[in-house]
């Protein structure tokens, strides 16, 4: 039975285009222990969701299922960038991220 986390341990491993291999050795677990979470069958412990958290570069509760933003700590820091700047210079900052996005 899927569930949230192992949905999006599955999507964050393969936009990362990391193996299951790869990710397993990362977490220091067996291949086996990667495809039982990816398919539901297996809940990783606490330990292990939070090295996942910290190598995806997520939030726990985004990893949960509790939240639908990956790390809302970036929006904090993208504000605080932007507080100094002008509006023409937060135009061109959302020109540019405008662009990145096109071509993604």
């Amino acid at each position: 039975m899927l569930d949230i986390l192992s949905e999006r341990l599955k999507i964050l491993r393969e936009e990362a285009n990391m193996s299951k291999s790869s990710l397993a050795n990362k977490l220091n677990v067996g291949v086996s222990s990667i495809s039982q979470y990816e398919s539901g069958d297996r809940v990783p412990s606490d330990e292990i969701k939070i090295k996942i958290a910290q190598l995806f570069d997520v939030s726990l509760d985004y990893l949960m299922g509790l939240s639908n933003i990956r790390n809302p700590y970036v929006f904090f820091t993208l504000s605080e960038m932007l507080k100094d700047l002008d509006q023409e210079e937060i135009n061109e900052v959302i020109k540019y991220i405008m662009f990145i996005k096109k071509f993604r």
